[in-house]
């Protein structure tokens, strides 16, 4: 079968490893499965200080002492290192930069087998329990000189979690030459080890988990993920690398932003203009079917004049004289000249050349039509004068309350 595993890095708290009455309660914890839990291995710190540091922390004391500087000497190792941890992590949350030289006191990891979803079904506590010693035993035995794991425990009591272990070490150095000669660095431990940096001693441990877990036939399911780990200047550059893409993801969504702006414009623009087309469009289809009547009605009015332009041609062509004598009847004309003048055209005509004598009676015609003009304006100003009198006699008898008739006054008839 195989199963998802990890190992990840946690804060140290002896009490959630180990004190059965604490983790009672833990909102995550069954107090009742608490029992089932194991301790592998289980030495205060304090302890575990004065193995690793005990010796070589009073060989310094004692030199000290010996140069005259017992000011210098140190009487609890721990609380030194807890609290220039304590001190350069504040000032880090405080956003002051940390010393890269500050020690942890101590380092702890968690090593897990499956999820809640797959673990029940597919191992038991039995066999987890199993695993988890052969884990730890290599562990410690890979890692002895460098890393002393004071504190191992495996949970099987977390009902939102599947079992895991609990591992706390405290890493040295051996031959320091200033200071205690053995001394708490993790850099110190990588370089016993042969690792380069933190992260490899994570693949170290996952690579025991694997092993046990293999002699126990459970195969690694890597869950599409073969690296979880990175060291400090890597998780670094990944942030750098993070906060440059996210400036380049807000760049490209104001871009985005200002190009949905364009396009929001561009598209009123456009209807507008669709607006405006269709309007045209509705006054070029009026116009058109205005232009249509129009032509319609021409071509009724074309056919009418030519209609009435040949009849006239043939009433001025075929009988010129008899419509030169019918204009003589117009009073206004003094018929007894324009009558001579037509006998005079008619008398110095050939038969044949009908054509010249029209010209000739349009000029005749045209002449008298002249020479008339004055005559014909007079009497136009006399019918002028005529109406606005009677308009004027009109208006007064409306103002003098008399009913006589508009067309008569005094007796006398008005033409």
């Amino acid at each position: 079968m195989a199963l998802s595993m990890s190992v990840s890095a946690g804060a140290h708290n002896a009490r959630h490893n180990t004190d059965l009455a604490y983790r009672a309660n833990l909102r995550n914890v069954e107090a009742d499965l608490s029992v089932g839990n194991i301790s592998i291995r289980d030495t205060p710190i304090a302890e575990a200080y004065e193995t690793v540091f005990g010796d070589s922390l009073r060989a310094y004391n004692a030199k000290q002492k010996s140069k005259g500087h017992p000011e210098r000497c140190i009487g609890d190792y721990l609380s030194k290192i807890e609290k220039a941890y304590s001190e350069d992590s504040a000032r880090v949350k405080s956003g002051d930069k940390g010393r890269v030289n500050v020690p942890k006191p101590c380092y702890e990891y968690v090593l897990q087998i499956g999820n809640r979803d797959t673990f029940g079904g597919e191992l038991d506590n039995g066999k987890a329990e199993e695993i988890f010693r052969e884990t730890a035993d290599s562990i410690r035995s890979k890692t002895e000189g460098a890393i002393e794991w004071f504190q191992i425990a495996v949970h099987f009591d977390e009902k939102d979690g599947t079992p895991h272990m609990h591992m706390a070490g405290i890493p040295y150095a051996t031959g320091c030459k200033r200071g205690l000669s053995t001394q708490v660095s993790m850099g110190g431990a990588l370089k016993t080890l042969g690792l380069a940096r933190l992260p490899d001693l994570q693949n170290l441990m996952m690579a025991e988990l694997e092993l046990a877990a293999s002699r126990n036939g459970i195969e690694r399911d890597r869950m599409d993920c073969h690296r979880r780990h990175v060291d400090v200047p890597e998780w670094k550059q990944l942030q750098r690398d993070l906060s440059a893409a996210s400036a380049q993801l807000e760049a490209k969504r104001s871009e985005v932003a200002e190009l949905d702006s364009a396009i929001g414009e561009k598209s009123a623009e456009v209807e507008r203009l669709d607006q405006l087309i269709e309007r045209r469009s509705r006054k070029l289809e009026s116009l058109t079917k205005a232009l249509a009547e129009i032509e319609s009605r021409l071509d009724s009015l074309v056919s009418n004049i030519a209609e009435i332009a040949h009849a006239f041609a043939l009433k001025i062509f075929d009988r010129p004289f008899q419509v030169l004598e019918s204009v003589a009847d117009n009073p206004v004309i003094d018929s007894r000249a324009f009558r001579a003048a037509v006998e005079r055209a008619r008398e110095s005509l050939k038969p044949r050349d009908e054509r010249k004598a029209v010209d000739a009676a349009a000029k005749a015609v045209k002449a008298e039509m002249q020479r008339l003009a004055p005559e014909l304006d007079g009497l136009a100003a006399e019918a002028r004068d005529m109406r606005a009198s009677e308009h004027s006699l009109d208006t007064g008898r409306s103002r003098g309350g008399e009913q006589a008739h508009p067309e008569t006054l005094g007796g006398d008839s008005i033409g």
